[in-house]
């Protein structure tokens, strides 16, 4: 069975929404805004959610399919946890996030022309994918930080963190295609790299596009 979410608003407000972020806003910690624990089939259409540590949350969630959410001031955004295989993400808008998605031990999880919007920080990636996750790919990303923090560590990091239980198993298979890197020039909204590996096999960078006025010398240190 399906269960779907559709045009709704979903907000944490309150005196429990007291911790900041990495940039600006606060979220409540241990508050998800959508759980799920071993159903899957959850399909989110044009729906916004606001203010969690993790805007969704899902482990053994698979068969997931979200369009045109809007996930706004998470810690986590939308954390895939184990088992939350063939997950399809389409047309993903994240602003002010410390990650706007977290793959921890998932497998085959595509992200079709997602925007990262002044999500990241000094130490925190838009898109995390810890260890032991798999097959994951990254279609035509607006990666953007004009005006957030100077030296961003990175829109992208893959093999970093060890994954869910203590997994330290090499990310198997990271892809990125068409990325358009929009950040600022010098500081504020600097980023350091696109993308950052630790543990991570089998990478694919394509067609990668920058902004007009941003290259290696004035901004990134690197592509990867």
């Amino acid at each position: 069975s399906k269960t779907t979410f559709k045009n709704l608003n979903i907000q944490m407000a309150g005196a429990l929404r007291a911790t900041p972020l990495a940039q600006a806003g606060n979220y409540a910690p241990g508050c998800n805004g959508i759980e799920d624990w071993r159903s899957g089939s959850i399909n989110i259409e044009d729906c916004i959610v606001e203010g969690f540590e993790n805007n969704f949350w899902g482990i053994q969630s698979d068969f997931n399919n979200f369009t045109r959410l809007t996930s706004l001031y998470s810690k986590y955004g939308i954390y895939a946890g184990p088992k939350c295989d063939q997950f399809t993400i389409n047309d993903l808008y994240s602003f002010y996030c410390n990650t706007a998605v977290t793959i921890d031990r998932a497998s085959t999880v595509v992200l079709n022309s997602p925007r990262f919007v002044i999500c990241g920080g000094t130490t925190e990636y838009p898109v995390n994918v810890k260890q032991g996750s798999f097959s994951v790919v990254v279609n035509a990303p607006w990666c953007e930080n004009f005006t957030g923090v100077t030296n961003q560590i990175g829109f992208f990091g893959v093999g970093i963190e060890a994954g869910y239980a203590g997994n330290t198993a090499p990310v198997g298979g990271f892809e990125v295609n068409s990325p358009l890197i929009g950040t600022g020039i010098g500081s504020p909204g600097s980023v350091r790299y696109l993308i950052v590996l630790g543990k991570a096999a089998r990478t694919i960078l394509r067609l990668p596009t920058a902004g007009a006025g941003i290259s290696l010398g004035t901004n990134l240190q690197a592509l990867t």
